[in-house]
C-alpha cells in the first residue's frame, strides 16, 4: 500500500516519504513509545557515496531494504547471501560477495564487497504477497544464473515462507 502523503506549504505541495510501521520495533521492545508513531522508506545512507545505492530505499528504523527495492535488485541479478539468522539476508551486486571476518570475542562481522552498499533484507518487511512475488523473482534469478553457468548458490535458506 502506498502511504505517501502530501504536505501543503503556502502555495506548493511537497511529496513526503512513504510511511509504515517497522515490525522489527516489537522485537526490540521499543514499540510504540520510544519512537514516532511511524517509520519511513528513505534513501539508502550510502546513496551519495556509492552509485549502486542511489535507487535503494530502506527503513528509517532498522535500515532494512524496502521490498519493492529488493525485488528490483533481484531482477537485476543481485545475489542473496545467507546469514546466521533465518529472517535476514544480505544482498550483493552481481559478482560481489560479502566477506565474513572473525573479531575478538568470537563476533562474526560481515563486510560488503568494495564500492557496494550494505544492503540488508528482513522478512519482517514482507507481506504474504511480497513473499510470493519475491520467491518467484528469486526462482527466476537462480534459473538465469544456472543457465549462464554461474557457480553462486543464491538459494541457500530460501524461499522464505
Amino acid at each position: 500500500m502506498d502511504m505517501r502523503y502530501i504536505k501543503k506549504e503556502k502555495n506548493h505541495l511537497t511529496m513526503l516519504p512513504e510511511r509504515h510501521l517497522c515490525k522489527r520495533r516489537e522485537e526490540a521492545g521499543v514499540f510504540p513509545n520510544n519512537y514516532p508513531d511511524y517509520d519511513e522508506w528513505v534513501p539508502h545512507f550510502a546513496a551519495e557515496e556509492k552509485p549502486l545505492a542511489k535507487d535503494i530505499l530502506v527503513c528509517s528504523y532498522c535500515g532494512g531494504i524496502k521490498p519493492s527495492s529488493a525485488l528490483q535488485l533481484l531482477n537485476n541479478d543481485w545475489v542473496l547471501e545467507p546469514t546466521d539468522k533465518g529472517y535476514k539476508r544480505y544482498m550483493d551486486p552481481p559478482g560481489g560477495h560479502w566477506r565474513a571476518m572473525m573479531r575478538s570475542g568470537g563476533l562474526l562481522v560481515y563486510f560488503p564487497p568494495e564500492n557496494s552498499p550494505m544492503v540488508k533484507m528482513y522478512t519482517q518487511h514482507l507481506t504474504e504477497e511480497d513473499r510470493n512475488e519475491f520467491n518467484a523473482a528469486l526462482e527466476a534469478n537462480v534459473q538465469r544464473r544456472e543457465e549462464r553457468g554461474d557457480k553462486n548458490d543464491v538459494s541457500t535458506g530460501l524461499p522464505w515462507k
